[in-house]
């Protein structure tokens, strides 16, 4: 009969140990999509997502008074701007393609601008009395004047 040593066996234990702790990791989410006051720190909601998440903001633009959509990556990287969609312009809409960029004529009439990577150190929104304001995240829509109420100022924080 062969004797095992037990260093031997200790380095398989931890081996095995490492490599399921890994496996496990990949299928586990590892951040939060925050929504917080940006005046009193107040947490309003509180969102699992993975090592990193997209999301929209949805709503009526000002000028044109047409639906506008932002669309967001967050990560521990940081927030960037990955898009927008919208139906008119106006003031505050682009009108110039970045380098990168790529624009798309949808058949409801929109325009769809994609390839964007616009870091923003701080991403918050004003909350309007007028308009609600929809965040789109895995496939739900969440009204933000809900869950934070009216004339807010919301910071969106990945931790």
């Amino acid at each position: 009969m062969i004797k095992k040593s037990p260093v031997i066996m200790f380095t398989i234990a931890m081996a095995l140990a490492v490599a399921a702790a890994a496996v496990f990791s990949l299928f586990q989410p590892h951040g939060e999509l925050v929504l917080r006051d940006a005046d009193t720190g107040a947490e309003y909601a509180r969102f699992s997502v993975g090592r990193s998440a997209e999301f929209s903001i949805t709503f009526i633009h000002s000028v044109n008074n047409s639906p506008y959509t932002d669309y967001y990556e967050i990560s521990r990287d940081g927030t960037f701007l990955i898009g927008m969609r919208y139906y008119e312009f106006g003031a505050g809409v682009p009108s110039e393609l970045g380098p990168e960029e790529t624009i798309e004529y949808l058949e409801d009439g929109s325009l769809k601008i994609t390839g964007k990577r616009l870091f923003i150190p701080e991403l918050t929104y004003l909350l309007g009395r007028e308009t609600d304001h929809i965040l789109g995240l895995d496939g739900q829509k969440y009204s933000l004047r809900k869950l934070c109420g009216d004339k807010k100022l919301v910071m969106f924080i990945f931790e």
